[in-house]
This record gives C-alpha cells, structure tokens and sequence, in this order.
C-alpha cells in the first residue's frame, strides 16, 4: 500500500513541550483521518545538539526528523521588528519580504525532495504567524515554496496576527494569507480578526491539535509526592519580555512574591513546571530552579519538576494535580485538557482565545495589569480550588466540543486533499 507522507514544518525542538505537544497531536490526528502514514518534520533547532538528541530518541518510527537551514535562535532575526519599522516607509522593502522565490528555495532547501512527493504540508509552529518573536518571514517564506511545488499548504492549529500596528504589512500578509490552501484557526479571536482583513474563504475554525495528545505515565511517577492535593506553577523567563519590558530582575521578583504569598495564603504543596528547557535561550527550569533556591524556608513545600519529562509525562503529573496556573500556553493546554481547574498568565491574543473556548470567557486569564496585585491572583487561585467540581464540569462540556473540532481538523483535510 502507497504511504501517505505529510510535512510538517516550522516548529520547534521538542526541548519546547508545546512544540511536542502539537507534533504528538497532529500524528493522532492525521492517524485518525488517513491510513498508512509517515512523518518528515523540519524543525527549527537551537543547534546541531539539540538536533541529534531528538532525532536519536524519537520513539515513533514513522517519524524522520529535519534539520531546519536556519537555527531557532536567528530565524526571527532578518528582518527584525526596529529593521522592520525602519523600512516601513520603502513599499518595496516590504513587498520584498514576500517575494523572492529563489532565495526563499535556498533557505529551505532541506524539505524540496519532501516536497515532490508528499500528501500536504503542514505550518504547526501555533503562533508562527504573530509579531510575538518578530516578522514571520521565515515562515512566509516557507508558505511560497510549499505553493510553488503545487501542494496543498495548511497553516495548521494556529493563532494568527494582529499585524494591525503596521497597516502596509497588514496588507500584504493578508493578501499572502489569501494564496494559503487552507488555514486552521485555533480559537475565535483570530478567526474573527482574519474575517477583518478579509481572509475567510480557505479558513476553518479547528482546535489545537496538544488538547488531544495522549498522556504518558512517567517511570519515577511513585516517587512524586502530594500531587493530588498541589497546585501546578508553569512560570517562564520569556514572560519578562511582555509583562516588564525585559526588566529581568522586576520578573524574577514577581515570581518570587507570587509563589511566597500562594504558599503562604493556600498553604497546599506546590509544583514548579517547567515547560521549555532550551539550553541556551528561555530554559524555565533554570528559571524556576533560581527562584525556588531564593524562597528560603518555603522552599522544603515546593517542588521543581526535572527537565528530562516528555510532553506527554508533563500532562500526566499536571492531570494529578488540584490544579494549574501556567504561563506557557501549552502547559496550560496540557492541564484543560485534563479537566484541571486552571488560571492563565496571558501575554498575547492566543491564551485569551484558547480559555474563551475553554471557560467561555476570560474570567481566569490575568495580564500584566495584576502585577502589583499578588493578593489578587493568589485570591483567584483560592476561589478555584474552591469551586473545582463546577469548574470541572464547565471544562468537560466544553472540552468534548473542543476535542471534537480538533479531531474535525483531520476530516477537512482530507477533503482538501481530495
């Protein structure tokens, strides 16, 4: 029988779960709807050691992985949003970052054989398509070799935009999401914005692909202690960027107060997740590992998880828990989608779109605007524990829909294939 081959590219290391998540995700996904499938998946890795790691421990044997031409560290870099700024005024400066066929081929020249032969190609990265890290070049650029080949290309579970801040890329990117074969919104907030910039004919409203990734229990799970009756933290180092100007110092003391006062005030174990553990660049568990060596005495009643965990372990030990607040929006995935009552650190339009689906509004999302407010947060954590079973609920009714769509994803693309 004929292999189906589907590629997947634009996503990150498995060093960043949430890059796992969705790759983990998508295969279930893609299973469900055709047979006989393999996997090709160009990732953007932070460096040649991060590349070999994960190729050498991928347990799934359908899957081959590639090395992206560009490390994850530079392909936000060229152009960068003050370069970009700077060439607002030239027209053709910015057309110049949609057009140019050639180069575009040469930086992604490790996926043209995969190209010729394979069923669809698939743009997992999330929130690729955002000013969130900078202007989205590479993965335009992606976009256009995929197009040229004449293969379908899906821009897939993802949140998109706003672009609003620059009306002439706005512009333009709305006419490059028009040429997109079909694109897979994740939550409504973009789905409504994209209907604003006029992109609606190849849109489809789907969910993220991690909500029905399967759980794995880990081997040293007997060795966690009060997980039942813990409270789940996911807090990042990238969080600085959004909530105190990069103020680094002004972060790491939030976090600190904000876990001194949780501990203090609910006085229950806490779990510190990390999520990402990229050597070099945003490593939650270094993060984490710093801010609980600074919580003094608290400290024997709070437990940092290891950096070794897959994706799929990680959503187990958070499926124990009492419940979750996380900063990484597929941390915070990983625990919805668990039933586990969960509050939001929001930094952009994705994880207030993800918990309107989720909770049916924004109730437990907090901004940058509740960082002086510790005893705020701290008291939002307590009224969910409080209300668990309903909140439960809540999420289950509207977690059968959520995974239902997500499910759907695969279904569409068959049609698109056809």
């Amino acid at each position: 029988m004929q292999k189906n081959k589907f590629l997947l590219t634009g996503n990150g290391s498995y060093e960043n779960k949430g890059c796992e998540a969705i790759v983990r995700g998508t295969i279930s996904i893609l299973d469900n709807a055709f047979d006989n499938n393999i996997y090709n998946i160009e990732t953007c890795f932070e460096s040649e050691e991060s590349y070999v790691k994960q190729k050498n421990s991928e347990f799934d044997e359908r899957i081959t992985h590639i090395k992206a031409t560009k490390e994850r560290l530079n392909f936000f870099a060229k152009p960068s949003l003050k370069t970009f700024e700077t060439a607002l005024s030239n027209r053709f400066k910015i057309l110049g970052l949609f057009e140019n066929l050639k180069f575009q081929k040469q930086d992604h020249k490790n996926i043209l054989d995969d190209l010729t032969n394979c069923k669809a190609a698939l743009c997992v990265g999330g929130d690729n398509y955002s000013f969130d890290y900078g202007v989205p070049k590479f993965f335009t650029d992606t976009d256009d070799v995929i197009l040229s080949y004449n293969k379908p290309c899906i821009i897939w579970g993802a949140s998109i935009g706003p672009f609003s801040k620059y009306p002439i890329y706005e512009k333009n990117m709305a006419k490059h999401l028009r040429k997109i074969t079909g694109i897979f919104v994740r939550e409504d907030k973009s789905l409504e914005y994209l209907d604003s910039i006029g992109v609606k004919d190849n849109v489809y409203r789907v969910s993220d692909p991690a909500f029905v990734m399967e759980p794995i229990k880990p081997a040293n799970f007997d060795t966690l202690v009060d997980l039942d009756s813990s409270i789940g933290i996911n807090l990042s180092p990238m969080m600085a960027k959004f909530w105190t100007d990069s103020n680094m110092d002004r972060w790491s003391e939030f976090c600190i107060n904000l876990i001194k006062k949780v501990s203090n005030k609910i006085k229950r174990p806490i779990y510190l997740v990390p999520h990402v553990v990229h050597p070099n660049i945003n490593n939650d568990y270094v993060f984490l590992k710093n801010i609980k060596d600074q919580l003094n005495d608290l400290s024997e009643n709070v437990y940092l998880l290891g950096p070794n965990y897959s994706a799929a372990e990680i959503k187990f030990i958070i499926s124990k828990m009492a419940c979750f607040m996380g900063a990484r929006t597929h941390s915070t995935i990983a625990a919805f989608s668990s039933l586990v009552p969960t509050i939001s650190l929001v930094y952009s339009i994705k994880a207030l779109g993800i918990n309107k689906e989720v909770y049916g509004d924004t109730s437990f999302c907090v901004t940058k605007d509740n960082i002086d407010n510790i005893d705020y947060i701290a008291d939002l954590l307590n009224s969910v524990l409080a209300d668990t079973p309903s909140i439960k609920t809540n999420i289950n009714n509207n977690l059968i829909k959520i995974k239902q769509r997500a499910v759907e994803s695969g279904n569409i693309l068959v049609k698109i294939t056809d």
